[in-house]
């Protein structure tokens, strides 16, 4: 029986030099080193553009959610100043 080199070594963890799965999924080789994985520039510009776009929507939306509250309390205050009127025409 002949001996292999690969003795104790996977041979699917061999890195293929020029894979372009790297870009997506980075090699154990950069892991292991604590180098974090390049990020191209387009995307965080993208991810910041998107992050400022949520806070300007969750402004939108709180001035939305205290509209909602005046338009309820004006609706109840509405809503008692008729009934008060109702009880008076009716004589309650």
């Amino acid at each position: 029986m002949s001996k292999r080199r690969t003795i104790g070594e996977n041979p699917l963890d061999a890195v293929v030099p020029g894979n372009p799965l790297d870009v997506v999924v980075p090699s154990p080789e950069r892991q292991r080193a604590g180098r974090p994985a390049p990020v191209e520039s387009a995307a965080e510009a993208r991810l910041e553009e998107l992050e400022s776009a949520i806070k300007k929507l969750r402004v939108q939306l709180a001035e939305i959610r205290m509209e909602l509250a005046e338009v309820k309390n004006q609706m109840f205050r509405d809503s008692y100043l008729l009934a008060q009127v109702k009880d008076k025409l009716t004589g309650k």
